[in-house]
């Protein structure tokens, strides 16, 4: 079973990302974006390349999407020949976008690159791992509604089965 991430740059007023598929806890993608994805151009070049199958500490060209063993990164559009339409960079205005885009991914780890460094979330425990939000409180806010949310839909489930009855 793969883990998956997605790597986002702050480029301007906006976020550009890409899909990793595999290795995206932090000892994969982690380790590697901070070792080796430590300059804007380098992260810029990854993430022209669109959604990735996996991360090397290389860009690398093009070769065999089924050769793991080349040390370059292996991109589904370079290398595995998917259409660039389904594998492009996406983009967002903010951290909540991102959360999002990242959640339809099913993404596990979210790496953002701040112009200066590597921060990483983790969504499923609602923290950062390492680094801090670079858009500042707005996932506070986000967590909070998320909870809402949840807690919404969990009373109404319970008040359908007849668990608890509300007051109308």
């Amino acid at each position: 079973m793969s883990t998956k991430s997605t790597i986002w740059m702050k480029e301007g007023n906006k976020w550009a990302g890409i899909y990793c598929g595999y290795d995206g806890y932090l000892s994969g993608v982690g380790q590697i974006l901070r070792k080796y994805y430590t300059s804007n151009s380098k992260v810029e070049d990854l993430i022209s390349l669109g959604d990735i199958v996996h991360l090397e500490p290389e860009i690398g060209s093009k070769h065999d999407c089924d050769d793991n063993d080349s040390g370059f990164v292996t991109a589904y559009n370079r290398d595995c020949e998917e259409y660039w339409n389904k594998c492009a960079p996406k983009f967002a205005r903010n951290i909540k976008q991102i959360l999002d885009i990242s959640d339809d991914y099913g993404a596990l780890y979210i790496y953002l690159w701040d112009g200066d460094k590597w921060n990483c979330y983790d969504p499923i425990h609602e923290r950062w791992i390492f680094g801090n939000n670079p858009e500042g409180d707005e996932i506070e806010e986000i967590r909070y509604n998320k909870r809402r949310s949840t807690a919404s839909r969990m009373d109404n489930m319970l008040e359908n089965l007849g668990v608890i009855k509300r007051g109308r």
